[in-house]
């Protein structure tokens, strides 16, 4: 039920420009930036993978994520001229997500 709600945000923000739904988005977005930049500044990664119900909402979404990235860390996102960045992405992994996650932590267990 709220994948549905999630994508109707997305789908009303981007496709029928409801101004509440972009709201929405772009508090999500603040947020969720917010958080990444807390554990950016503790790791220093060299890419950040974003994924979930949110994303087809596009820049709308990714743009105020970018920005409260931006605002709340040390370090810069891609596209600096200045030092070391880190990459953000926006990735689409489905309902195989946990799966996969579960299989890349344990391959970076077995390489280490």
């Amino acid at each position: 039920m709220a994948g549905i709600l999630r994508s109707t945000i997305s789908s009303r923000a981007r496709n029928e420009g409801d101004i509440g739904c972009r709201h929405v988005l772009a508090d999500v977005a603040g947020i969720l930036g917010r958080a990444i930049a807390g554990a950016c500044n503790i790791v220093d990664p060299e890419v950040i993978a974003v994924a979930g119900d949110f994303l087809p909402a596009g820049e709308l979404f990714v743009q105020p994520l970018r920005e409260a990235i931006s605002r709340h860390t040390l370090i810069r996102l891609d596209g600096s001229e200045m030092g070391p960045t880190t990459e953000l992405l926006m990735v689409s992994f489905g309902d195989d997500a946990s799966a996969l996650g579960a299989v890349g932590v344990a391959l970076h267990q077995i390489g280490n």
